[in-house]
C-alpha cells in the first residue's frame, strides 16, 4: 500500500503546515454528507490548529464552499481534485484521515475503498461511519469511531485525536498500516473472494 514521506515544502504550499489537519480525500457527493465536516469546524473554532482538508471535488463541493463562506470559516481548506499519484503525499501530511458516509442501510454494509487506501498511509482514521465500516476501524484499532451526520461528535472526536500522545496516534496509523499489508493486501482479499466462489461452487454441486 502506497506510503508517502511528509514533504515541508508541499505543506507549506497547501498551507497545512503547523496545523492539526483532518484530511478527507475523494468524491464530495450526497452519500458523503460532508456538511457535517462544516457544522464540525465551525464547533472547532476554539482549537486554533485544527483544519478540515477536503481533497477532490463532486456535486455538493459549490454548496458546501458556500456553506463555509457563509460561517466565516478559515479551518477548512478545500484543494480541489488532485492527480490520483499525489495522494498519498498528500496523505502522508494528514494528522488524521477522514471518513464520513451517511447513516443509511446501504452505507451500513459498505466498507468505503478509500479506507483501505487511508489504512495503507499508516495514518489515524477518523471514522464517522456506522455499520461495517465502522467496526473495522473500531477491531483493528485504528483510529476514532463517531456517528456520521453529527457534527458535535465529530468535533470531540478531533479534539479527543489531538489530545492524544504523538507515540498513540502514531500507533493508530501503524495497525492500520499493518492491516493494509496482510489482511487487506491484494493477495489476500483474492485468496477471500476466490474461496467464497469455492464454497458456492460447492453448495451447487450437493444440491444436484
Amino acid at each position: 500500500a502506497a506510503h508517502a514521506v511528509p514533504d515541508p515544502d508541499l505543506a507549506e504550499r497547501h498551507g497545512l503546515a503547523g496545523r492539526f489537519n483532518i484530511m478527507f480525500g475523494g468524491n464530495m457527493g450526497e452519500a458523503q454528507g460532508l456538511e457535517s465536516v462544516i457544522e464540525a469546524a465551525a464547533l472547532l473554532r476554539e482549537t486554533p490548529s485544527a483544519q478540515f482538508v477536503l481533497v477532490g471535488d463532486g456535486v455538493a463541493l459549490g454548496r458546501l464552499k458556500g456553506l463555509a463562506e457563509s460561517k466565516g470559516l478559515d479551518n477548512v481548506k478545500f484543494l480541489g481534485r488532485m492527480p490520483h499519484g499525489d495522494m498519498p503525499g498528500l496523505y502522508s501530511l494528514a494528522d488524521a484521515l477522514l471518513v464520513h458516509l451517511r447513516d443509511e442501510p446501504l452505507f451500513r454494509i459498505t466498507i468505503p475503498h478509500k479506507l483501505l487506501a487511508y489504512f495503507g498511509a499508516g495514518r489515524p482514521v477518523l471514522a464517522a461511519v456506522a455499520g461495517d465500516a465502522a467496526a473495522i476501524v473500531e477491531e483493528l484499532g485504528a483510529g476514532i469511531v463517531c456517528p456520521p451526520g453529527d457534527p458535535a461528535s465529530l468535533a470531540a472526536s478531533v479534539r479527543r485525536l489531538m489530545a492524544l500522545p504523538v507515540d498513540q496516534r502514531k500507533a493508530l496509523g501503524e495497525r492500520g498500516r499493518r492491516a493494509a499489508r496482510t489482511r487487506y493486501s491484494r493477495q489476500a482479499l483474492v485468496r477471500e473472494i476466490a474461496e467464497v466462489l469455492a464454497l458456492a461452487g460447492d453448495g451447487r454441486m450437493g444440491a444436484r
